[in-house]
Parts: C-alpha cells; sequence; structure tokens
C-alpha cells in the first residue's frame, strides 16, 4: 500500500478535528433544547411521528407523555 502524502495526512487532520468541533457545537446546542424543543426538531426534520422511534420514546418519557 501507498504511503500518504504529507498534505494529505494534514488534510485528514484537519477534517477530524473540524468535525469533533461540529459534534461538539451540535451537541451543546442539543442539550440546552428541552425534551419538548427537541422533538418538535425532531418532526420538522423527518416529519410528524415519522422516523427515530427509539429517541421520540424516550423524549416522550421525559415530558410525561405516553
Amino acid at each position: 500500500m501507498r504511503e500518504k502524502s504529507p498534505e494529505t495526512l494534514r488534510i485528514t487532520r484537519h477534517k477530524r478535528r473540524d468535525k469533533c468541533a461540529e459534534h461538539k457545537e451540535r451537541t451543546l446546542l442539543r442539550s440546552k433544547l428541552s425534551a419538548q424543543e427537541q422533538l418538535l426538531v425532531l418532526d420538522n426534520r423527518l416529519g410528524v411521528g415519522i422516523g427515530a422511534v427509539k429517541e421520540r420514546k424516550r423524549l416522550n418519557s421525559m415530558i410525561g407523555k405516553d
């Protein structure tokens, strides 16, 4: 297998760093939302009651709904 060039390795490190920073930012923003707000985000992204069944169940139990 061919060895990667230093430039390729540098780009890979930067991509990884950027993805990590984006993940931390998304996690921080989501942690500030209430369970009801998180459900609204899911509804807007996927449609009302569509997909993310386990996450919806978890959020509904936090809200107190069934």
